[in-house]
């Protein structure tokens, strides 16, 4: 996104608490201010974490003049401070929102906390929604949920994108990452990305007790809340073919994605339509076959379907997900086509999504 405003001409400053590289480096003409990095590990480290730079954000935005802002939904609680503030009054700015809040938290660990304040936090969303000049989302199932929220405002559906130049299928015999490992397995189901209480992922746990005899390893890399559960499990069940990693370096996310045969995205139950987890444009990305584990009826599973890259399954159809795992793992071709679907379908989420967004943005005209 900040690459592709400053192609459109726009001077861009940056707040972040750290910027990965996945390809495509940052142009220097960015000017970048680091703030608190944020930190998944624990809930109480997010929320910490969340508060600290959302307070860093709104310092900054009331010492500088910026007549235009993006701003994003993650932290989930800076919008508080700036209703607070005289942000609304000086600074025209545009919202992007990639998950909805409180929504996706009603699940975790603390949802019974987020509840009580459920009500006042949707007041909130309106309050910011309300003054932005437009609203952008990721799905449109989450776009028809924001406006309820708010009348009167432009809102814009914008799939998220991966660097498809970066992440691309590799040949297992060419990954120098995998043969690092030296894998107990040649086939492979891969979970990437947050450990969260939100995603579901003890499912994983389940299937992979129910595939331990069927010479299928799991594949599990991340870092989050969840993660000691998840490592509880497996250990209490004894199950000898599921690999924890930590999170992997940027520059080897190609590698560590091309790890699985068949790539798992889960959402939790509830959360489904009001989020689209981005590892999902990275899985296309390296042509991994899908196997979703969320509501049928959702964003990610319409995607699916659209181009036949995977296939989506409830949290409970753990004989359905060990069919489906069983079925690739025996016949190649099958496996093959889902991952050659998946490499097509990557070519409609691609940098060229952030450039539409960009020009979305600065088409709005000035107040």
């Amino acid at each position: 996104m900040a690459n592709s405003l400053i192609n459109e001409g726009e001077a861009v400053n940056l707040f972040t608490g750290e910027v990965l590289m996945t390809g495509k480096p940052l142009d220097e003409r960015v000017h970048v201010h680091y703030l608190k990095k944020y930190n998944r590990n624990f809930i109480l480290y997010r929320i910490y974490t969340w508060f600290l730079f959302s307070l860093q954000v709104a310092r900054k935005l009331k010492k500088t003049e910026f007549t235009d802002c993006v701003v994003f939904s993650n932290p989930p609680i800076l919008i508080f401070l700036l209703n607070r503030s005289s942000f609304f009054n000086k600074t025209r700015f545009h919202y992007v929102i990639f998950d909805i809040y409180p929504d996706v938290l009603l699940e975790s660990k603390l949802g019974f906390v987020y509840k009580l304040v459920a009500g006042w936090w949707v007041k909130q969303n309106k309050i910011f929604m309300s003054n932005a000049t437009s609203i952008f989302t990721i799905s449109n199932k989450m776009k028809s949920k924001i406006e309820k929220y708010v009348k009167g405002v432009n809102i814009h559906m914008v799939y998220p994108w991966a660097n498809t130049e970066f992440i691309q299928p590799i040949d297992k015999e060419k990954s120098q990452f995998r043969k690092n490992l030296s894998l107990k397995y040649n086939f492979n189901v891969l979970y990437s990305g947050n450990i969260g209480y939100t995603h579901g992922l003890e499912t994983i746990i389940s299937l992979a007790e129910k595939l331990q005899n069927q010479e299928v390893g799991f594949i599990i890399i991340g870092e989050g809340s969840g993660k000691p559960k998840l490592q509880m499990l497996s250990k209490k069940k004894q199950l000898d073919n599921i690999l924890f990693l930590p999170w992997q370096p940027a520059e080897i996310l190609c590698e560590s994605l091309n790890l699985g045969d068949i790539a798992i995205i889960s959402q939790g139950k509830g959360i489904d339509n009001v989020s689209l987890p981005s590892k999902t444009f990275n899985y296309l990305a390296a042509g991994r076959a899908i196997l979703a584990i969320g509501g049928k009826e959702s964003e990610l599973e319409s995607i699916l379907r659209k181009f036949n890259c995977g296939v989506g399954f409830d949290h409970n159809d753990i004989d359905e997900m060990a069919s489906f795992v069983v079925e690739l793992k025996n016949n190649h071709h099958l496996l093959m086509e889902y991952q050659k679907h998946s490499r097509y379908a990557a070519g409609f989420f691609t940098p060229k999504n952030a450039s539409k967004m960009a020009e979305l943005i600065l088409s709005h005209p000035n107040n």
